[in-house]
């Protein structure tokens, strides 16, 4: 990528919004990619290895953990919203608190 200097706001904008566009496809076509793999994954070992879960059983267990990661993202969610604010902003913000959170978390460990 050529490294450009934008004289008008046009064109700076425009510029923004095709990276965003590519950026946000990327992001999508990843997700979607690794969402089959986590969910696919296990079952294709496990018809391989002739060795199946009961899925009832593991349905239980998902959602005894899977009801508190949901009410726990949506409540993060309604709580740093506000305080970070809106666009690019929080994204920024919210992860160098998360790298700064791992970084001590890491520091502990060694």
């Amino acid at each position: 990528m050529e490294n450009k200097i934008y004289n008008d706001d046009s064109s700076r904008e425009e510029f923004i919004e095709k990276y965003d566009k590519g950026t946000h496809f990327i992001g999508r076509l990843s997700t979607a990619v690794c969402t089959v793999l986590f969910c696919g994954a296990p079952f294709v070992i496990g018809i391989y290895l002739g060795a199946m879960p009961d899925l009832s059983a593991a349905a239980k267990g998902y959602l005894s953990v899977g009801l508190v990661w949901t009410v726990s993202s949506v409540v993060e969610f309604l709580v740093y919203t506000p305080m970070l604010g809106g666009g690019r902003r929080i994204s920024r913000l919210y992860h160098r608190q998360l790298d700064q959170h791992e970084d001590s978390m890491c520091n502990e460990c060694t």
